[in-house]
Parts: C-alpha cells; sequence; structure tokens
C-alpha cells in the first residue's frame, strides 16, 4: 500500500515536471519581451 502510494506521488511529481518547465521557460520568455519592450521605447524616446 506504502509502495502504491509513493509510485502515485511520483507519476505526480513527473507529470508536474513539464508544466513546471513550460511555466519556466514562458516566464523567461515574458520577462524578455518586456525587457525588449522597454528598451525599444528607450531608444525611441532618445
Amino acid at each position: 500500500m506504502r509502495a502504491a502510494q509513493a509510485s502515485h506521488t511520483q507519476l505526480r511529481q513527473l507529470a508536474d515536471f513539464p508544466s513546471l518547465i513550460l511555466r519556466s521557460t514562458f516566464g523567461e520568455v515574458h520577462n524578455q519581451i518586456s525587457y525588449s519592450k522597454e528598451s525599444i521605447n528607450f531608444l525611441n524616446k532618445g
């Protein structure tokens, strides 16, 4: 019983893994895009 619970938890962690990667990657991209927009605005003002 305990072993089954452990494997179930591991499976859930594995299932969460891709979404974690996607979330962190999307966050990185989002930060870079907003940073680029600010840089472009700064360049346009100057």
